[in-house]
């Protein structure tokens, strides 16, 4: 791998940021940063829509160039990343037989994926599942009708746990310690954010405790509109979270709140039962 100064626009409609590498550093005398930093690299080039360059990855962990060309150079010889041009790096086989691998243990999705078709198709939207993941939501499955609703999504990718509907069902379906647990890290890792989105959340707080689900006009995007619902198993953990959503036009409040969120929070109540060993 030769290193290079050459930089290039990023052109990225959704993409998550990735988890602070020294969260734990100062704390944990057993914390391996080198690794940490390592798998943050990794993460980023496995969430990422197209190929990046080092200097691209370097901004997106926050961490020096020549840090990150050392990190890419190891993980590139052991066969976690891979060149697809001089300068441009996307993940190896090595890293996708790994998600494979435990993809293929989470039997949820597997359970989701065909009635995930029938509303995504019943309601010409999208349908998503996804599982918290450091204050945010990472998607395990996603399902589109004919018509693509938000190409950037896909499972990977992650999004936020204070402005989507997936998010929201799925801090409302938590006992009130680990909800505020979450929030208070939520907050420390996206102060701005969580500032702007407290009170929305609140709202859907008091939502999904009357419905069942919460519905999301256009705070994550302008033009789409959501319902999100959780999954929660029969020993009343939450495991996941979906949500079923589109263009405004097709989905307002009035199919949210009459239509789609019932329908989707029946599939979440019927998901948990059989989702015993996700």
């Amino acid at each position: 791998m030769k290193r290079t100064r050459k930089q290039t626009l990023e052109q990225v409609s959704v993409e998550p940021d990735v988890v602070p590498t020294q969260a734990n550093e100062s704390n944990d005398r057993f914390f391996v940063t080198a690794l940490a930093r390592g798998l943050a690299v990794l993460q980023t080039l496995a969430t990422a829509q197209e190929p990046r360059t080092v200097s691209q990855l370097s901004r997106m962990v926050g961490l020096p160039q020549p840090t990150v060309w050392r990190l890419c150079h190891t993980l590139h010889e052991l066969g976690y990343i891979e060149r697809v041009s001089e300068d441009h790096l996307r993940p190896g086989i090595k890293a996708l037989a790994l998600g494979y691998s435990t993809l293929a243990n989470r039997t949820l999705v597997d359970l989701a994926k065909p009635q995930m078709t029938l509303l995504a198709n019943r309601f010409s939207g999208a349908v998503s599942l996804g599982v918290e993941c450091d204050a945010k939501m990472l998607y395990i499955a996603r399902v589109e009708s004919r018509e693509p609703v938000f190409p950037g999504l896909r499972p990977g990718s992650t999004v936020s746990m204070l402005t989507t509907g997936m998010g929201w069902a799925y801090l409302g379906a938590l006992d009130t310690e680990r909800r505020t647990n979450l929030l208070e890290k939520a907050c420390k890792m996206y102060p701005e954010e969580h500032a702007r989105a407290y009170p929305l959340i609140e709202k859907a707080l008091v939502e999904y405790r009357s419905q069942g689900f919460v519905t999301n006009m256009g705070i994550f995007h302008p033009e789409l509109n959501a319902v999100g619902a959780p999954v929660i198993n029969a020993q009343g953990e939450v495991l996941a979270a979906l949500s079923c959503g589109g263009h405004r036009s097709l989905f307002t409040q009035k199919i949210l709140a009459e239509q789609v969120g019932p329908a989707l929070r029946d599939f979440g109540n019927d998901l948990g039962v059989l989702g015993m060993n996700f």
